[in-house]
C-alpha cells in the first residue's frame, strides 16, 4: 500500500514540478495505482479459503483492477478534457485490425517501418549470436520463479 501511495505522490509531485502538466494526471499509472488501492480495500480477505476459492478471488481482483483503471482513467480525462494520447490508442486499434482510423498521427505510425512487424529472420539472427538462447533461458527461469512464488502465496 505504501508503494502505491509513494508512486501516486511522486507522480503528483512531477505534475507540480512540470508546471501542472495535466498529461501526467491522465496517465494510466495513476489510474492503475488508485484502482489497486480501491480494490485492496474492497477485497481484504484474498488469502482465505481453499485453492480454487483463492484463485477465483484473484481473478476477480484482477478484473476489478483492470475495469477500475479504465473507468478512472476515462473519468479523469473527461474532467480534465485530455486527448493527448488518443492517437496511440487509435494506432493500436488500427494495428490490431479493430477498424481503420482517419487520425493523422495514427496513420503516420502505421506507415512507419519501426512500428511494423518484425522481419521473419529476426529469430535466426538473434540465435546466431546466442542472445536469443540466453534471453529464453532467463525468461524461463523468471517465469518459473514467479509461478512458484505465486502458488506459495496462494
Amino acid at each position: 500500500t505504501w508503494l502505491y501511495i509513494i508512486q501516486i505522490s511522486g507522480l503528483l509531485l512531477v505534475c507540480v514540478l512540470q508546471f501542472f502538466n495535466s498529461m501526467i494526471l491522465g496517465s494510466l499509472l495513476i489510474s492503475f495505482n488508485v484502482s489497486v488501492l480501491i480494490a485492496r480495500t474492497i477485497q481484504k480477505n484474498l488469502k482465505k479459503g481453499g485453492l480454487l476459492n483463492r484463485l477465483g478471488k484473484l481473478i476477480l481482483h484482477v478484473l476489478l483492477v483492470l475495469c477500475l483503471t479504465l473507468l478512472i482513467n476515462k473519468f479523469i480525462k473527461k474532467i480534465l478534457n485530455l486527448e493527448s494520447d488518443e492517437h496511440i490508442f487509435k494506432f493500436l486499434k488500427a494495428k490490431f485490425g479493430f477498424g481503420a482510423t482517419r487520425d493523422f498521427d495514427a496513420n503516420l505510425y502505421l506507415c512507419e517501418e519501426a512500428f511494423g512487424l518484425l522481419p521473419l529472420n529476426t529469430f535466426s539472427r538473434l540465435s546466431s549470436t546466442l542472445l536469443f538462447y540466453i534471453y529464453g533461458f532467463v525468461l524461463f527461469l523468471l517465469t518459473v520463479a514467479a509461478v512458484i512464488v505465486a502458488f506459495r502465496n496462494l
